[in-house]
């Protein structure tokens, strides 16, 4: 009746019943989102870096050749799972996602891991407010990260996740 093609749901994946309703109703599970938690007081601090990497964060010039990078990063994640989905429609909503991020728009930081001079990867990050709110403190999200497939293998992601918790 509203003339939706798409529709996504999130839920607390315990609720199994949840989980077998949505299922006869025809969905089916594209992505399951782990979450992991840090106290500040538990953080030793970011190793030193890998030779040839360093962090910084993304500017509004980094965008095209972040945007590109993010459009060819993933390929196991819930878009790209989506039978409703074509690869082409989940490799621009990356790139998309990561313009809106560097923008400010839907992230409060992007942190870039340049290689030899030029971006690697990347790792977005966000405020949980709600979350801030009720524990009284900062709570930070790391949402989404890709590193460059031909610079994989080198520490560059470790560096990225490390380096966003810092």
């Amino acid at each position: 009746a509203l003339g939706l093609r798409h529709l996504s749901a999130r839920f607390d994946g315990r609720d199994l019943p949840l989980v077998q309703a949505l299922e006869s109703l025809g969905f089916e599970l594209v992505d399951a989102i782990l979450k992991f938690a840090l106290r500040d007081s538990e953080w030793a601090g970011a190793p030193p870096l890998p030779p040839g990497v360093r962090l910084r964060d993304a500017v509004a010039e980094d965008i095209p050749a972040l945007a590109a990078l993010a459009e060819r990063g993933f390929v196991y994640d819930r878009f790209h799972n989506d039978p409703a989905l074509p690869a082409g429609v989940a490799d621009r909503v990356h790139g998309a996602w990561l313009t809106n991020a560097v923008r400010g728009r839907t992230a409060d930081g992007v942190l870039v891991a340049d290689v030899d001079g030029r971006p690697a990867g990347f790792f977005i990050l966000a405020l949980d407010r709600a979350a801030g709110t009720h524990f009284g403190c900062p709570v930070g999200t790391l949402v989404l990260i890709t590193v460059d497939a031909g610079l994989r293998r080198r520490g560059v992601a470790v560096a990225l996740s490390l380096g966003a918790v810092e």
